[in-house]
């Protein structure tokens, strides 16, 4: 299964943990990857679009940066692919 998503200036997604897809016993998604297309314009220079790898746990939740420990970050930049567990 394929599914894509583009963002617009202002977009973001929020924290979350990418859940596996199961549609039987023999068939489930165990991988997420990602093709970054094009290298976004931050005026900021900060780490606005960054894709974080975070802990999540009992005190980190969906919409809690904060209470997240970020274990690694990519910034966005066209040709980056980054491949992980679901």
């Amino acid at each position: 299964m394929f599914r894509f998503g583009k963002y617009n200036p202002h977009d973001d997604f929020k924290a979350h943990k990418d859940s596996g897809f199961s549609e039987s016993e023999s068939c489930k998604a165990m991988l997420t990857v990602m093709f970054y297309l094009n290298t976004p314009f931050n005026e900021k220079g900060d780490d606005v679009g960054c894709t974080r790898m975070l802990t999540l746990n009992k005190t980190c939740r969906k919409s809690e940066d904060s209470k997240c420990l970020v274990l690694d970050k990519v910034v966005p930049k066209a040709g980056r692919c980054i491949i992980f567990n679901q």
